[in-house]
């Protein structure tokens, strides 16, 4: 049985992780922000769990609802930065042996590249306040001086899962319903490598149960590159699908001709490429890692059941 700390315990991935682990008979400190505003300077019952915790999954982080109001990208830019930067604090004066930081692959350049990796570099275009203060965030984990402490990156691509699909086959299911047209940027070229939320817990909780991974990603980098500030661990299904693709399959499920629903929208630079296709760690791999493809007929049909 471990004892794991969880930030961000009542989020998207934070419910789907700390129930994994749950189930799986390990002790958690499950911490949102009503226990602690991470802001903030920590009060003491969050910093008594902090010292009998054996690794921590900082998963906190804020997403603008207004990217137009300052105050919401203050807010995103201290909770997901300075908060970071906290955690990590407390972390390392509780003595916690093993640090590992959930970010986002999206934050990676891909210009119509068929794969990225850990080394491709950062580009914030796409969502720049929201991205940037994950860059950020990681810049805090890398930079933080933390020498009996092992800390790793990881950095999942487009998350989904049954329940909340990604946003543009709820879009498309929305105009199905409404029996309106499908109309899509750029001839629906946008891309994304679309994640299983459910692959991603595999491999969170693989990590929990399983912390030597976290030195030998570190052992990996060092025998690289010479150095690592911190491990970097990369996750996605390793196949890009472009909006089109994922229009066109709703249209097979529910017998609609997509010639007639689906229209294209002017062209948009920014939404050219969109991101790309995670390169398969051999790590994961070697762990028995095999992340379900969202257009696999069975598993679509699941999301496209309406």
């Amino acid at each position: 049985m471990k004892k794991v700390v969880v930030t961000g315990a009542n989020g998207f991935v934070g419910k789907a992780f700390t129930a994994s682990l749950v189930n799986a008979g390990h002790e958690v400190f499950q911490l949102n922000s009503s226990i602690w505003d991470i802001r903030e300077p920590p009060p003491s019952h969050v910093i008594d769990k902090f010292k009998n915790a054996e690794i921590i999954f900082h998963l906190a982080a804020y997403i603008p609802k207004n990217y137009s109001d300052l105050k919401e990208l203050q807010k995103c830019n201290d909770v997901n930065g300075l908060g970071t930067f906290n955690v990590l604090t407390l972390a390392h004066d509780a003595g916690i042996e093993n640090f590992v930081h959930v970010s986002s692959a999206n934050l990676l350049q891909s210009n119509g590249l068929k794969f990225v990796d850990k080394d491709s570099p950062y580009d914030c275009s796409r969502a720049m306040p929201y991205l940037s203060s994950k860059v950020l965030a990681e810049m805090y984990v890398k930079g933080f001086y933390a020498p009996n402490m092992m800390k790793l990156i990881v950095r999942p691509s487009s998350l989904y899962s049954i329940d909340k699909p990604c946003s543009i086959l709820s879009y498309i299911k929305k105009c199905v319903k409404n029996e309106s047209d499908i109309e899509l940027y750029n001839n629906g070229s946008f891309a994304a490598d679309y994640l299983l939320l459910g692959d991603f817990i595999k491999t969170l909780t693989y990590i929990a149960e399983t912390p030597k991974v976290i030195k030998e990603i570190i052992l990996e980098e060092l025998s690289k590159n010479g150095y690592s500030k911190a491990g970097i661990l990369n996750v996605g299904s390793g196949r890009v699908t472009r909006h089109l693709d994922i229009a066109r399959q709703v249209c097979f499920l529910k017998n609609l001709d997509p010639w007639k629903v689906i229209k294209f929208r002017r062209k948009d630079e920014n939404r050219k490429f969109g991101f790309g296709a995670i390169k398969e760690s051999n790590l994961l791999k070697d762990a028995g890692f095999n992340p379900v493809y969202i257009l696999d007929q069975k598993h679509f049909s699941k999301l496209v059941n309406f």
